[in-house]
């Protein structure tokens, strides 16, 4: 992968999982840095990587 393509999903979540526990130990100003550096990542909105961050956001398989 090219550092100009953009994350496929599944990168998506796995980075955002990586910073998991570094977002939930941080103080408010921390947590807005790392949402910050993480929508410059991944190209999600804000909202939507706080909710994978606090896991009210479930992917749903299709069957």
């Amino acid at each position: 992968m090219a550092e100009t393509d953009p994350m496929t999903v599944s990168e998506q979540r796995k980075y955002i999982h990586k910073i998991r526990g570094r977002y939930r130990d941080s103080t408010r100003q921390e947590k807005s840095l790392l949402l910050d550096e993480a929508v410059k990542v991944t190209g999600l909105h804000r909202k939507s990587i706080v909710r994978i961050l606090n896991g009210t956001l479930v992917h749903e398989k299709s069957y």
